[in-house]
């Protein structure tokens, strides 16, 4: 429902605060600065995880093609960036969401 009716910009805010709040319950110290510059037509995206960085960029027009593939397409490109960076996801539902892993015993 959020990603249907939220502007772009809104909604890559709310993906990346469910992003640190998931990683602080995770016990990681987590900062996501962003940069949503009205005139830049990418978005410089740094992940500051227990004092390691990750940077990387992804077009505005990419972002809102994912957040109208479907609610978690634009969080699953965020984990998976964060995976191949070395983070090691846990299983719950958040994750499981993201995942499309819903019939999970």
């Amino acid at each position: 429902m959020m990603a249907k009716s939220y502007r772009v910009d809104r909604f890559f805010e709310l993906v990346i605060d469910c992003i640190v709040k998931e990683l602080e319950e995770w016990e990681h110290d987590t900062m996501i600065p962003y940069d949503w510059d009205a005139q830049n037509p990418n978005v410089n995206i740094t992940f500051i995880i227990d004092l390691s960085l990750y940077t990387m960029q992804m077009s505005k027009t990419d972002i809102e093609q994912r957040k109208n593939q479907g609610p978690f397409s634009l969080d699953r490109t965020l984990w998976r960036f964060l995976e191949r960076k070395g983070i090691k996801l846990r299983d719950d539902q958040y994750i499981r969401y993201v995942y499309g892993i819903f019939n999970v015993d």
